[in-house]
């Protein structure tokens, strides 16, 4: 294809348009969530003299979790998919999933603000998808061009979670399957991704100064023999607990799942997400990239990280079947990383190791795209732990490739 053809312009001036409101949604979304969280866990609380993280947890998630039952109940669409089915909406034209899509925004917005241990990436793709099948039908593309736009789209919203204008071209080789990209020339795919996920980036850049995510992870000097052998260790060990992960929430989901009514389900994991929170610590709320941080430099002792790990397991597990919505991405990176300090703490490794090389191995088991983790990871750890990243996921990814995939057996009703 001669990518001076008019057409091919037109994609690319299509792939800037749809970019550029692609990323302000999302940062539009994270203004939102961070908002409600910062007038529920701060100002009311404030107000009234309680501490936030005492009995006063229970009053955010419990109500946050009634309040997005009653979106998956009454608004069109039924909150869209669940954080076990991918992003579940959109299509070739984008408008199958389009009544869905508000409902699904709207419901995540009020799950992470109400502390649910979810990310905001899941409700995202399933806009940006829409909204990219819907530019290629309204610039009238050629149907081999359509699934470039909705890349784009994608591209653009994890340029700006993410920090990273390569991302783009990453995801390129790991959704083709998914996204129906099947082109002679790859560029025609290539450059709108690029731009997409360089415009998503830059957007951020303008408004926050800086990503959605922004770890400080403990960063490697040097590479040795032992640190390769630790990191082909961590990836597989790791890769075994984030299939454990998904084991356990294929046996609580059939349970949960006879309760019928979403209010009823969505208040009653809100109160229990509470309870874990006030029991084993407040780390367990929310997504988990800030909650990290503060472990990464609190310097907890050995039995406080297996807790924090396992509470946010138990934590990701109540979100994802109750009815909150968001991703999983950033929960499962806690826990790969406390795993890590936990590991740290019992042998000779390094945290600039373990915690990374947890972060992306527990991960992988669920998402199933190790090149995007691998540059997800590197961003924050530098180039000299890159090549540790690519051993632990190697080695991860022949652990749980061929494994059942996470997946919602018990998907919204349309």
């Amino acid at each position: 294809m001669n990518l001076r053809a008019p057409h091919f312009l037109r994609l690319l001036l299509g792939a800037a348009l749809i970019a550029i409101p692609t990323a302000l949604v999302t940062a539009g979304f994270v203004v939102a969530f961070k908002g409600l969280t910062d007038l529920l866990w701060d100002v009311v609380p404030d107000a009234l003299g309680v501490d936030p993280h005492g009995w006063w947890t229970l009053v955010p998630t419990t109500i946050g979790g009634i309040s997005v039952g009653l979106v998956l109940r009454l608004v069109p669409g039924h909150g869209g998919p669940g954080p076990a089915d991918g992003h579940g909406v959109g299509g070739e034209g984008g408008a199958s999933g389009l009544i869905a899509v508000p409902g699904l925004l709207l419901a995540a917005i009020l799950s992470l603000a109400a502390g649910a241990s979810l990310g905001p990436e899941m409700p995202l793709l399933a806009a940006a998808i829409t909204v990219g099948g819907l530019g290629a039908v309204a610039l009238k593309l050629p149907r081999e061009l359509s699934p470039a736009l909705s890349i784009t789209a994608i591209s653009a919203l994890f340029g700006g979670l993410f920090g990273s204008p390569l991302l783009g071209l990453v995801l390129l080789l790991e959704l083709p399957r998914r996204a129906g990209a099947q082109e002679r020339d790859p560029y025609t795919v290539i450059l709108p991704a690029l731009l997409g996920s360089t415009v998503g980036y830059l957007v951020f850049l303008a408004i926050f100064g800086e990503p959605f995510a922004t770890y400080q992870l403990p960063v490697l000097d040097a590479i040795d023999g032992v640190d390769v052998a630790w990191a082909l260790g961590i990836g597989l060990g790791g890769a075994l607990v984030g299939l454990a992960f998904m084991r356990l929430f294929r046996m609580v989901d059939p349970l949960i799942s006879r309760i019928r009514s979403p209010v009823l389900l969505a208040g009653a994991g809100g109160a229990l997400l509470g309870v874990v929170a006030i029991v084993v610590g407040k780390e367990t709320l929310f997504s988990g990239e800030h909650e990290l941080q503060q472990v990464i430099d609190g310097g907890d002792s050995l039995g406080v990280l297996l807790a924090l790990a396992l509470g946010k397991a138990l934590a990701l597990v109540i979100s994802m079947t109750t009815g909150f919505r968001g991703g999983r991405i950033f929960p499962l990176f806690f826990i790969g990383g406390v795993l890590g300090l936990a590991l740290s703490d019992v042998t000779s490794v390094s945290t600039a190791v373990s915690v990374p090389c947890g972060m992306l191995a527990v991960a992988l088991p669920a998402m199933r795209m190790p090149l995007l983790l691998i540059v997800i990871v590197a961003f924050f750890t530098g180039p000299v732990g890159l090549p540790l990243l690519v051993v632990a996921a190697i080695a991860g990814y022949l652990v749980c490739h061929d494994q059942p995939e996470l997946r919602d057996p018990h998907p919204a009703p349309a």
